[in-house]
């Protein structure tokens, strides 16, 4: 089947360019509705590890904005507490080498 010119008939009225809701942006994203939370359980956002960032977790109460409901979690507090004294050890030791390096380049 060929579609012939002669068929399209132009529109009834003139087309005038107007502003609509994009709906189909990327930046548009799901809204969690979080639920009551049970005795001894934190939520969290978790961040996935990248090349320039370990992996990363922030309270769901703290994060700074609505994250994507893949990325939220409800974790036992006591793992939440282990993952925090991970995150405060790890720091701990990038200051030290820090400290380190920085007094070895002094003293070159």
């Amino acid at each position: 089947m060929f579609l012939d010119p002669a068929d399209l008939a132009p529109p009834l009225r003139p087309l005038v360019p107007r502003l609509t809701k994009m709906t189909d942006r990327p930046g548009v994203m799901p809204r969690y509705k979080p639920g009551p939370l049970a005795e001894g359980i934190v939520r969290v956002v978790l961040t996935p590890a990248d090349y320039e960032n370990p992996a990363d977790f922030t309270l769901y109460d703290e994060y700074w904005t609505t994250p994507e409901p893949y990325r939220v979690f409800d974790v036992p507090a006591e793992q939440y507490e282990r993952w925090k004294a991970a995150k405060a050890a790890f720091s701990a030791m990038g200051e030290e080498i820090d400290a380190l390096v920085s007094e070895s380049a002094r003293q070159a």
